[in-house]
């Protein structure tokens, strides 16, 4: 008869516990449940410290505060500064923000009306010593009572004895030329030229005496023609008159154009709010800071950066901004600034220095509901984005 047996494991499970197994049991093994939970546990552990080293040692990150967009204007012309708005006014694209007076050129502007005043005086001096010049020389046409039949003959005369006086000019010139001739090859003397030049001489005198009686007899026949046709004669003093128009009329154009240099406007560029103005009733030198405009809904980053990173970034990086929401936001580098300054009062943490740093100024490249004026963010530019496209590429 076979006898029956027990394995060694079931012996192992059923038996009794010893006083010593009594007093110190042995562990409980693990179950699956808390196998998968220790499993799952170290993964997290070790997922954190990658995060942790991924952070400290592949990436860049900084603090920034979110400004909006500003536009600053500068005085071109110095002068009195009289604004059109306030501090904190929104304006339209367009919009008059302020005037610049120019006092000298005010002064001058004045000083040239008063002349245009004083040449309307003489303009209408000579336009009345004019007139009356002009009643004397119709009373005196109307005693002499001219011909115009009477004068166009005197003119036929005159213009004929001109006309002969010239042949014979003419004539003698060419007998004195051969008389010089004859004289050179000993045939005539002085004696036999003298008449001869003595004798243009005259004509000379008298052809000059006939041209003055002839433009007097013309001047004379235009007036009676002048008063046969209107019934007056002509005002002797209008070009005068018409002389000191012209400079009244240069004048005003002299005026407007002072009037643009004396009154220079500053012009929005754009909707925006108005964060500075110049002191109202100021003077302002050119070159002055005379306005800043926020232009609306536009928003820049402006992230400080440590001196030994500053000089490794570039225009055109790219870059990650971190909301307080958690939100991140895609930007582009598009002003690097090495000067050195001081990290504003509330970026810096309880346990760090304010210290210098340059600045990075970044573009958001899409919108956001959630960015607003001095918000403050993080900043995160990754260092392998640094090693493979150099700032110095």
């Amino acid at each position: 008869m076979r006898r029956f047996s027990i394995s060694r494991k079931l012996r192992e499970r059923f038996r009794a516990p010893t006083p010593l197994e009594v007093e110190h049991p042995p562990p409980i093994p693990p179950s699956k449940a808390r196998k998968w939970f220790l499993r799952i546990a170290s993964l997290l552990i070790f997922g954190g410290l990658l995060i942790i080293i991924f952070k400290e040692f592949l990436t860049y990150r900084f603090s920034g505060v979110v400004e909006p967009e500003k536009s600053v204007i500068y005085s071109t012309v110095p002068g009195r500064f009289k604004p059109r708005v306030k501090v904190g006014d929104d304006v339209e694209k367009g919009q008059v923000i302020g005037v610049i007076e120019n006092p000298v050129k005010k002064q001058e502007i004045k000083a040239l009306r008063e002349r245009i005043e004083k040449l309307k005086e003489l303009k209408e001096e000579l336009l009345t010593a004019g007139r009356k010049a002009v009643k004397r020389e119709e009373s005196l046409t109307l005693l002499r009572v001219p011909s115009v039949k009477a004068l166009e003959k005197e003119i036929r005369v005159l213009e004929g004895k001109k006309r002969e006086l010239l042949m014979e000019e003419e004539e003698l010139k060419e007998k004195a030329e051969k008389v010089r001739e004859l004289i050179k090859k000993g045939y005539a003397t002085l004696y036999d030229l003298a008449p001869i030049e003595n004798r243009l001489k005259k004509i000379k005198d008298e052809l000059a005496k006939t041209e003055v009686e002839l433009e007097k007899a013309e001047e004379e026949l235009k007036k009676t023609l002048y008063l046969a046709r209107v019934g007056e004669p002509p005002n002797p003093l209008l070009p005068a008159a018409a002389s000191v128009e012209s400079q009244i009329e240069q004048i005003k154009a002299l005026i407007e154009k002072l009037k643009e240099e004396s009154s220079y406007k500053i012009i929005a560029p754009f909707k925006a709010r108005v964060s500075y103005l110049f002191p109202p009733d100021s003077t302002i030198t050119s070159g002055e800071k005379i306005a800043e405009l926020l232009k609306e809904r536009s928003y820049r980053v402006i992230a400080y950066v440590p001196p030994k990173v500053v000089n490794k970034l570039k225009v055109g990086d790219k870059a990650l901004v971190k909301l307080p929401s958690g939100k991140v936001l895609k930007g582009e580098i598009v002003k690097v600034r090495p000067q050195l300054i001081l990290k504003p009062f509330f970026l810096v943490g309880p346990l760090e220095k304010r210290e210098l740093n340059g600045e990075v100024e970044i573009i958001l490249k899409e919108g956001e509901d959630a960015v607003y004026e001095n918000l403050p963010v993080t900043v995160v530019i990754p260092k392998l984005q640094l090693k493979l496209f150099g700032s110095g590429s």
